[in-house]
């Protein structure tokens, strides 16, 4: 969509523009329908480099939900609520490093929810040169068809 339409932006974008293009626009007129929602759950992120992916707020993770919803008391006490995935580490020899930065100490219950994210966000694979992109979600059989979408 990128090199066909022009700028980055998501679905989720409630920005107007004369800019976008006739069929960006019909995309953005979903947005304020029952209709966007069955698009989402046809397409996903695909992460590349992180940099068009907001770590907490945007769907992208294996579970299918957003971070900040399945782990509310850590987004609260996140710094880094607003970043994007490509600002939330940086690669070093080993490959990608996390780095979360917390407004204070964590209490005692937050910690094993802190260890189960900490767990589910290292098996997360961060590209340094790949591009973010929505991908259709496979069909039943695992493979994308036309039918499916």
């Amino acid at each position: 969509m990128l090199s066909k339409y022009g700028r980055w932006r998501s679905l989720d974008d409630e920005r107007r523009s004369t800019y976008y293009s006739h069929w960006w626009k019909d995309l953005k007129l979903l947005n304020q329908q029952q209709e966007t929602i069955e698009l989402k759950k046809q397409i996903e992120w695909k992460v590349g480099r992180g940099d068009k992916i907001r770590f907490w707020d945007y769907t992208w993770t294996a579970k299918g939900r957003p971070l900040m919803a399945k782990y509310h008391n850590l987004y609260q006490i996140s710094n880094q609520q607003q970043k994007t995935i490509s600002l939330m580490g940086s690669h070093n020899e080993a490959g990608w490093e996390w780095n979360f930065n917390w407004r204070r100490t964590l209490f005692d219950n937050e910690v094993a929810m802190a260890a189960e994210f900490i767990e589910e966000s290292e098996q997360l694979t961060i590209q340094q040169n790949g591009e973010d992109s929505w991908v259709w979600k496979p069909g039943p059989s695992g493979n994308y068809t036309t039918k499916t979408a």
